[in-house]
């Protein structure tokens, strides 16, 4: 993960992820579908992110015959953790348009009382370059988790950055 827009927000607290997620541009499904993303918490306290992941990886399918866009979250190996615990496929999702822009969203494959079950991500671009990259090869979308139940969404302070070649 080289890109310069996630080592900025790598700085960031919870409030400016949020100022900068209302400012991003909305992601089509089209951008997020047949590519690797890597991925990179954002704004967690150390004890949270020794808890969870630093990073990690989304691989999200081009559609299907039936038109949903599939994808897992992938585990990598975290620097403090021995690399017996390699990648593996631990959560999947389907990606579709919601709102004018793209969402994982994780409720069609986890099932209550899973929270995952109620487990949306909302994505925004916030590089500065033109509609393919941030001027440093790499797309950057910023992203946080929901949880949506009927109309009702909260907010969690699980906030990520995704990037991708611009090569794809």
């Amino acid at each position: 993960m080289s890109s310069a827009v996630v080592d900025e927000l790598q700085r960031c607290g919870i409030g400016e992820l949020g100022r900068r997620f209302r400012r991003g541009r909305p992601v089509s499904s089209s951008l997020l579908a047949g590519r690797r993303w890597q991925g990179r918490t954002l704004g967690l306290p150390f004890i949270a992110e020794r808890l969870s992941w630093q990073t990690f990886r989304k691989d999200i399918d081009v559609p299907g015959p039936d038109g949903v866009i599939r994808g897992v979250n992938v585990r990598v190996p975290q620097r403090w953790q021995p690399s017996s615990l390699a990648e593996r496929i631990v959560m999947p999702f389907v990606v579709h348009d919601v709102d004018g822009g793209a969402v994982i969203d994780y409720r069609p494959t986890h099932a209550l009382p899973n929270p995952m079950g109620l487990g949306v991500d909302p994505l925004v671009r916030v590089d500065d370059g033109n509609d393919d990259d941030d001027g440093d090869g790499w797309i950057t979308v910023l992203g946080v988790t929901e949880l949506w139940l009927g109309p009702q969404r909260w907010r969690t302070p699980t906030w990520f950055a995704l990037t991708s070649p611009r090569a794809g």
